[in-house]
């Protein structure tokens, strides 16, 4: 779908039956320090180490499934495409 359309941010679970989230991330994000896409993980794992690791590779923000809401995610989703317009040198688009 990535290749085809395009999209602002990207919602990703690590928890993947299929594949690593975490090998999906840095196929999204090969460069960290000019990332073309919001990533925001939203996941079961309440790792610490993986938390880390995300945000450093390319993630803009790392939430907790069971420890978020829907209003949580919304401002995580709004400030990572304010953040990854504002590296590319791009107006902000409204997320409304």
């Amino acid at each position: 779908m990535l290749r085809h359309q395009s999209v602002d941010c990207v919602v990703l679970d690590l928890d993947l039956s299929a594949t690593s989230g975490f090998e999906f991330l840095l196929k999204l994000v090969p460069n960290r320090d000019r990332p073309k896409i919001a990533v925001v993980i939203l996941t079961r794992l309440r790792n610490p180490t993986l938390a880390q690791a995300s945000l450093q590779n390319g993630a803009q923000a790392y939430l907790v499934k069971q420890q978020s809401s829907p209003e949580a995610l919304d401002k995580a989703i709004q400030k990572a495409v304010t953040a990854v317009a504002s590296i590319l040198g791009k107006p902000a688009k409204s997320c409304g």
